[in-house]
């Protein structure tokens, strides 16, 4: 349920949020999910901090200079003769590629992360694909 509101508040708080814009999202959100309130105020929290991540001010100056930036970004490609569909948390054109995030929230990363990688590195590829364009794929713990 945590990595389930933290991945809504980080889908839908603006990017250049303030904290009580964040603290209000995670309340609607901790709501909808019937989370509880030290779930709402750890989501909040790691928000704040990777909203000042520098993927995130990344992100924001593509938004300023007008390029193209999506949060939830459906993907789909085929891959080995199977459709295989997901969603890139973050991905925006930095103006040199295309830079698509993964957004992960698990206690114990490491023994899952060769999985993710292969995951974002996937979403790269169908952006990749799709926009005829270099991608930077990153996996972002929050």
């Amino acid at each position: 349920r945590f990595g389930t509101l933290l991945h809504a508040l980080l889908a839908h708080v603006p990017l250049d949020a303030s904290v009580e814009a964040i603290a209000r999202m995670a309340a609607m959100q901790a709501r909808m999910l019937n989370a509880s309130d030290d779930e709402r105020a750890f989501a909040a929290e790691a928000a704040e901090r990777a909203l000042a991540h520098d993927v995130f001010v990344r992100a924001r100056a593509a938004v300023a200079a007008g390029r193209a930036c999506q949060r939830e970004m459906p993907l789909a490609a085929m891959a080995g003769g199977v459709l295989v569909d997901g969603q890139a948390d973050l991905a925006f054109d930095d103006g040199a590629s295309w830079v698509v995030v993964d957004f992960k929230s698990d206690v114990a990363i490491a023994s899952a992360e060769p999985g993710y990688r292969l995951q974002v590195a996937f979403y790269a590829n169908a952006v990749s694909r799709a926009y005829d364009r270099p991608v930077e794929a990153l996996l972002l713990r929050v």
